[in-house]
């Protein structure tokens, strides 16, 4: 099994420019919006006969926030098209609205061989 498999979804969002690197786990320092934070809501792993790690497959959250709406689509969308490959996907998404932020919530499943 694969521990700390977000950091492989770090990679995939520092190309998000309207994030400007601002992506955290798990909590965000104080900063400005727009931000993002991810964190790992299941990992799995699968096995060979022989009890050897196959792949490992994690589910993850990302919240995305944002002064406007708009933005908050927007960056949701370039989540989106870098995270659409062969072994990663974005499976699920809601949006609200908290404290004068616009939130996107994205599940992205994750899958990396060993």
């Amino acid at each position: 099994m694969k521990l700390g498999i977000g950091k492989e979804i770090v990679e995939k969002l520092a190309k998000v420019t309207a994030l400007d690197g601002k992506v955290f786990p798990l909590v965000a320092p104080q900063t400005t919006t727009p931000f993002a934070v991810y964190q790992c809501a299941q990992t799995t792993a699968d096995y060979t006969k022989d009890k050897q790690y196959a792949n490992t497959t994690a589910t993850i959250t990302l919240n995305i926030y944002a002064n406007t709406y708009q933005e908050s689509i927007d960056i949701a969308q370039q989540v989106i098209n870098q995270c659409n490959s062969a072994n990663t996907y974005v499976s699920d998404a809601s949006e609200d609205y908290i404290d004068d932020i616009y939130t996107q919530t994205l599940t992205i499943q994750a899958t990396y061989k060993h």
